[in-house]
């Protein structure tokens, strides 16, 4: 068993009709178990909860007769993950594909309106698009990729009698997990706006123990 602090970064694809698109950044939380699948396999089978902060940036401009209007857009959706991992350990690398299911906890779409004249900002108005907030889809599912590394490192002196009879080996772990959502956020179906889907790329690190 472990806990992963890690970084997300996050994009929605599949909607076009947008000038500029930048990611979001978050940080991301992972406890975990991994289950040999045999006393000597190398296959095992990992699980756990993840908190993952999810969403992106879109920038659009629409130019008027009399003046220029740049429309910037904050979608942030936060969910619990839960993957399924088949997982293969070669010594002190691994790799690891499996289904996830998600459950959104929390949505916000933030617009700001920048009304402009050439170089010069006319006015500027901010608001909730509450389509968006309430017609997000409260599931993601989709298939999730990874690979990692894994130090062993060599106990002190002193390490065991610290801790009693209890035989353990410190690890450091770093995983990279790629999500790749394969449900559309848009829960009502007809709003090509929303016709989007997460896509997220979490670069994760743990200092556990297991049993010798």
């Amino acid at each position: 068993m472990g806990f992963q602090l890690g970084l997300n970064t996050s994009a929605l694809s599949g909607y076009k009709d947008y000038d500029e698109n930048k990611l979001r950044f978050g940080i991301s939380a992972y406890g975990f178990t991994d289950i040999p699948l045999g006393k000597n396999s190398i296959v095992s089978l990992e699980t756990g909860l993840a908190l993952s902060p999810q969403g992106m940036r879109h920038e659009k401009t629409v130019d008027g007769t009399a003046a220029t209007d740049i429309i910037k857009v904050k979608n942030k959706l936060n969910y619990v993950v839960l993957p399924i991992y088949l997982k293969e350990n070669f010594n002190n690398f691994y790799t690891k594909i499996g289904p996830y299911g998600a459950y959104l906890i929390n949505v916000s779409s933030k617009q700001t309106i920048q009304h402009m004249q050439g170089t010069q900002l006319i006015s500027e108005e901010e608001n909730t698009d509450e389509s968006f907030e309430n017609n997000t889809n409260p599931y993601d599912l989709g298939v999730s990729f990874g690979f990692g590394f894994i130090h062993f490192f060599e106990p002190g002196p002193g390490y065991y009698k610290r801790r009693g009879r209890k035989k353990t080996t410190p690890v450091l772990q770093v995983d990279f997990r790629y999500n790749l959502g394969l449900t559309s956020i848009d829960a009502s179906g007809v709003d090509p706006g929303m016709n989007l889907r997460n896509h997220t790329f979490t670069i994760g690190l743990s200092i556990t123990s297991i049993r010798n």
